[in-house]
């Protein structure tokens, strides 16, 4: 079901990634954008995570005027680094994502189970509340961050944590 859901995900922020082009980073055409960030959605897909980040910085280079838009590359590049291990950097994206779009599920939802990675259930706790006001607790994205925080608060109390 998260693959699924994982594809969807990707699928949706393809669908709807348009770039507005300064004719930076090498590319001539917002096409040439486009074609950059689905490879790199290909490799998320594929879990080609190292590559994936390379093309979706380069994605980065060029003028995204819109904030939602930007906020799924930050969430991707959060995605990525998160699944590499390098969760400070994939929590400095998901920051990014949410200060751009503060209501952006995905990164509320992924940068909880950083913090439980590193655990910090705290933090993870507060996004999960923040998802409970975003989406209520029928979404997606905050029963998966629940599971995850109940399994992470269950083996604390046992002692496994």
């Amino acid at each position: 079901m998260r693959k699924f859901l994982l594809m969807l995900l990707v699928s949706c922020h393809v669908a709807s990634f348009q770039i507005v082009v300064a004719y930076a980073a090498g590319y001539e055409s917002a096409e040439d954008a486009l074609q950059s960030y689905k490879k790199a959605v290909h490799l998320i897909d594929q879990r080609k995570f190292s590559g994936a980040i390379s093309l979706l910085k380069e994605s980065l280079n060029v003028d995204i005027e819109d904030r939602a838009q930007k906020a799924g590359v930050f969430h991707m590049l959060g995605y990525s680094y998160r699944k590499t291990g390098r969760f400070k950097s994939a929590l400095g994206y998901y920051k990014q994502a949410l200060k751009l779009k503060p209501d952006h599920r995905g990164a509320h939802e992924y940068i909880g189970e950083a913090y439980l990675a590193l655990k910090n259930p705290e933090l993870a706790k507060y996004h999960l509340d923040r998802l409970q006001i975003i989406c209520g607790t029928l979404c997606e994205e905050y029963k998966d961050l629940k599971e995850a925080y109940d399994a992470y608060t269950a083996g604390t109390r046992l002692g496994g944590r």
